[in-house]
């Protein structure tokens, strides 16, 4: 209740019969004293927003409530220099803004924590969790065969067919990789590559002579009656990346 009124009536005592009386209302006006502290609904935010975000992308907002008014301020309780240079939180709502454009693959998650004040209370702090949605964007690059290491040599004395070669190992830093494997049968399939540039001598590649299962692994093949003589064989690989659409 923050005011009321009621009414106070003044009476003479009876005098020949005759009794005056007079009516006064009085108001009565209930001044707030702040003595409340704002409170969070909840004791966990989470929030999530894509990586490669425009900067001053919107996350998210925290609300508190405070029955002595609504007017609080928010701020960061005690963030490290990566919070305050990654986010912004308005203090007159509780929204928060990134910065700049994040990267999951520097950082997947963020948590911190946020207060709210009234001006003479401070309320408990509230846990902020940001997660850090993936985009396909880190290109995958061969961890082996590289610039620097692409040269394989096999003991035919010790070597039978379908008998396993090597790991073909590809490193992709996104979360959730997207690529496949192939093996290149032709030049044309690498046309654009500039490693053929460095080895013109090479007339055609010996896929046919090995193949690659679903664990990137190579073998010998004799499934197709294929016997390897003493020589060089050449094989290239490519890695077919597929583009997921983002989800808004």
């Amino acid at each position: 209740m923050k005011n009321f009124s009621f009414n106070v009536t003044a009476m003479d005592h009876p005098n020949n019969g005759q009794q005056f009386k007079t009516i006064a209302t009085v108001f009565v006006n209930i001044i707030d004293q702040n003595d409340n502290v704002p409170k969070f609904p909840q004791a966990t935010y989470e929030f999530s927003i894509y990586e490669n975000n425009a900067p001053h992308s919107y996350i998210g907002q925290v609300t508190a409530f405070d029955i002595d008014g609504p007017l609080l301020t928010y701020i960061f309780d005690n963030p490290s220099n990566e919070i305050s240079s990654s986010f912004y939180l308005s203090s007159s709502d509780g929204k928060i803004y990134a910065h700049n454009s994040l990267d999951r693959e520097q950082s997947d998650e963020y948590i911190f924590y946020i207060i709210a004040s009234d001006g003479y209370h401070i309320s408990s702090s509230v846990r902020i969790q940001i997660k850090i949605l993936d985009l396909n964007d880190e290109i995958p690059r061969f961890v082996f065969p590289n610039d620097n290491n692409d040269t394989l040599i096999i003991d035919r004395v010790y070597w039978n067919m379908n008998d396993y070669i090597c790991q073909i190992e590809i490193q992709d830093n996104d979360e959730k990789p997207t690529h496949t494997l192939l093996f290149i049968y032709r030049f044309d399939q690498l046309k654009n590559y500039d490693y053929l540039n460095k080895h013109k001598n090479i007339l055609q590649f010996d896929s046919e002579k090995f193949f690659l299962d679903h664990q990137n692994r190579l073998f010998l093949n004799s499934t197709n009656g294929t016997i390897l003589n003493e020589g060089v064989y050449y094989l290239a690989f490519k890695v077919r990346i597929k583009i997921e659409k983002r989800k808004c």
